[in-house]
């Protein structure tokens, strides 16, 4: 979404990406994460319809009544906006393109005006330019705007079969990328599935999180560690005593990889760490950690917390200014 060519400006000029990269995280420290979260969500919703938009604009050289109608109950208001630049939007090179800057510009104000306002949409774009319907989306766009340039359909796509169409992707724009190889394995298993064990080893990184920093706390052989991980994962056993917090995550992560969530792929596991990696609940709980160990480290917190208390906390938690 950042000023619409943000994907050239990834490929060509990648110390740009991670000065952006930088300014999302540092601005998504300072906002609750499911807030960030939905956010991103609702921005995925955004550029797949405005890429719709932008397709077919631009293949028919005009505002079909179908997408004007369309434009009126999701995006009400727009169309009146831009009124007095329709016509230029018309008669450009690429009106679908104009028309797509058109609908940024209007959604900056009239969709995403809190975030915008309150200084975190770059945590929001950039969270939702890391996701997979971010990207399918993408490839959608370009597969069908090759495509209409010389055998434009007969009636266009309603922005539902628009949306299906890109549900269905399975080939990215570059088959040779990380996110590829991740779409790949979230296909080869049933929503349902994947999402199940998302979750699942997305509580693995929680907890795990929570465990090394009360072992650091109390040490091995912690009575809370060892009642939270005999409720939560009965049948694990460390291989000796006296083993570090790092070493026990290590040990409890393979564990439960293996049988627990009987991950045999590589890829599924490789596929989960990417999703992990890019959730922005993963950095609120990171900087939660952080910020635990800074303090704990300092003053004695006397009752370290269960893990149920820790993760509420960390789900809540904005970092200091």
């Amino acid at each position: 979404m950042a000023k619409r060519n943000h994907q050239g400006i990834a490929s060509e000029y990648p110390g740009i990406l991670e000065q952006v990269k930088e300014r999302a995280f540092e601005q998504a420290r300072h906002i609750q994460w499911k807030k960030l979260a939905a956010a991103v969500q609702q921005a995925n919703e955004w550029e797949i319809f405005t890429l719709w938009l932008r397709a077919v604009v631009d293949a028919a050289r005009q505002i079909p009544m179908a997408v004007r109608r369309k434009l009126e109950t999701k995006a009400p208001g727009l169309l009146r906006a831009v009124e007095t630049k329709i016509s230029a939007v018309s008669n450009a090179d690429t009106p679908g393109h104009e028309m797509w800057n058109l609908a940024y510009d209007w959604g900056v104000v009239n969709i995403f005006g809190e975030p915008h306002r309150d200084g975190w949409l770059d945590a929001v774009q950039y969270f939702s330019s890391m996701s997979l319907p971010y990207m399918k989306a993408w490839a959608h766009w370009e597969r069908v705007s090759r495509e209409w340039r010389t055998n434009p359909p007969a009636e266009w796509p309603a922005y539902e079969q628009w949306q299906t169409e890109v549900g269905a992707v399975t080939q990215l724009s570059n088959p040779e990328s990380v996110a590829q190889q991740v779409l790949n394995s979230v296909s080869s298993l049933p929503d349902r599935d994947w999402q199940r064990l998302f979750s699942r080893f997305f509580d693995l990184v929680a907890f795990s999180l929570w465990m090394e920093l009360v072992l650091d706390g109390d040490g091995p052989g912690c009575p809370l560690v060892r009642d939270e991980l005999a409720r939560r994962y009965p049948g694990f056993a460390f291989s000796r005593t006296g083993l570090s917090s790092g070493q026990s995550v290590r040990e409890l992560n393979s564990w439960v990889v293996q049988n627990t969530l009987c991950i045999n792929d590589e890829s599924v596991l490789a596929a989960l760490s990417w999703h992990v990696r890019n959730d922005p609940a993963y950095y609120a709980i990171r900087n939660y950690a952080a910020e635990c160990h800074e303090c704990w480290s300092e003053h004695d917190p006397g009752r370290s917390p269960s893990f149920d208390e820790w993760r509420k906390a960390a789900d809540n938690y904005i970092s200091r200014p």
